[in-house]
């Protein structure tokens, strides 16, 4: 399964987490459209099967894959798998256009990297962070 995640460095992790758990349930599950905008011409559009979260944990279930989201203190991290490449792209550009516009004041730019089927996402941020690599 295709997956890829980004590691957004935030203060304001868990309020994010919160509006994007505001936004998700007020949507009809099994019919989801999202608002205009970061859809290609053509594509099909995200179907939301579940969402569930907890103050610091968010798991939203597509028909074509899964999306989790994690908040701690210093950031909110996002891990999104699908069942192609292509399913996986229009769930990345789909999140990244929603991330992008609540963040918006604060800056925050979605960079998604491959997940190494064996690389746990920490020891992966440690290691960029080890290099100085940006997340």
């Amino acid at each position: 399964m295709p997956t890829a995640e980004t590691r957004l460095a935030t203060d304001r992790a868990s309020r994010y987490l919160a509006q994007l758990r505001r936004h998700l349930g007020q949507m009809p599950h099994m019919s989801h459209r999202p608002h205009g905008g970061g859809h290609r011409e053509g594509t099909t559009r995200p179907e939301v099967r579940h969402v569930e979260f907890t103050g610091t944990h968010g798991t939203v279930r597509f028909a074509e894959g899964l999306w989790t989201l994690d908040a701690t203190a210093d950031a909110l991290t996002l891990r999104v798998g699908a069942a192609d490449e292509d399913a996986l792209r229009r769930l990345q550009d789909g999140i990244t256009a929603r991330i992008e516009k609540i963040g918006r004041r604060d800056g925050l730019r979605v960079q998604w990297r491959r997940a190494g089927a064996d690389t746990p996402p920490q020891m992966e941020a440690d290691a960029r962070s080890d290099t100085g690599e940006a997340g």
